[in-house]
């Protein structure tokens, strides 16, 4: 893989060389900003893909010739996605009326009709990438670019515990009631908030990998130039963007 890479960086060197002999090609150092989306393929048919995230990156580059450069160029999301690996919903009315028995009577606790919680286990994904490329661009205003370079990837998974809640009363509950099961509610909260931190940590995952890309572009002028690309960190990691570049 890595000598897959530095025989790119080979060609580029070399051709570079031979275009500035002929003396008709440009050289010099770019940068460039953008954004786009990542979006991730799941390992297996039995997962589902992870989402898709909003992200912004950095970009600057060498060009040795016209078409040939060395290019890096580091991504990190701006937007966390949310991933829901978990949604349940259980039906708590009979227990929050026993543990209120002591304090109503049957005739009060009848007055509450249903206490629902939906839980939720929610692991909001974020990535950052760091890439160095060997890059190919055609000649002319309006060109096409491939790219090929090794890619180090970081994806966090940051893991949240939600809940939502479903609650009916009779039209003759009391104030004191309702307030007694919102108690509930807001200590069922607590315990559900502190069980999932415990069983669900955060966790990063960290990837190096060989990446290509493919896109094209377009030159307003000999110093700016916008380009859309597709880009293949890993196998199953791929980044569409927008990029907007100046060359010295």
């Amino acid at each position: 893989m890595i000598k897959a890479v530095l025989s790119c960086v080979s060609v580029c060197l070399l051709s570079a060389e031979v275009v500035a002999d002929q003396g008709h090609e440009r050289s010099g150092f770019y940068v460039g900003v953008g954004g786009g989306s990542l979006s991730v393929r799941a390992d297996n048919e039995d997962q589902a893909d992870l989402p898709t995230t909003s992200n912004v990156h950095l970009q600057g580059g060498y060009s040795f010739s016209d078409n040939f450069s060395i290019e890096a160029q580091y991504v990190s999301s701006v937007k966390k996605a949310d991933y829901v690996s978990v949604n349940q919903s259980f039906d708590l009315t009979s227990l929050v009326k026993q543990s209120l028995s002591s304090l109503y009577t049957s005739s009060q606790l009848a007055d509450i009709t249903s206490v629902k919680v939906n839980g939720s286990a929610v692991s909001q994904v974020s990535f950052q990438t760091a890439s160095i490329f060997a890059a190919y661009r055609t000649s002319g205003n309006l060109y096409a670019k491939v790219k090929a370079g090794v890619s180090s990837t970081q994806m966090k998974l940051e893991s949240v515990g939600k809940t939502s809640w479903d609650t009916g009363f009779s039209t003759t509950a009391s104030a004191v009631i309702k307030s007694s099961v919102q108690g509930f509610q807001k200590d069922f909260d607590q315990g559900f908030q502190q069980s999932f931190n415990a069983s669900a940590p955060n966790t990063t995952e960290r990837d190096t990998n060989f990446g290509v890309g493919i896109g094209g572009g377009y030159k307003f002028s000999e110093k700016i130039s916008a380009e859309l690309e597709y880009t293949k960190f890993t196998e199953d990691v791929a980044y569409s963007s927008l990029s907007v570049n100046y060359s010295f």
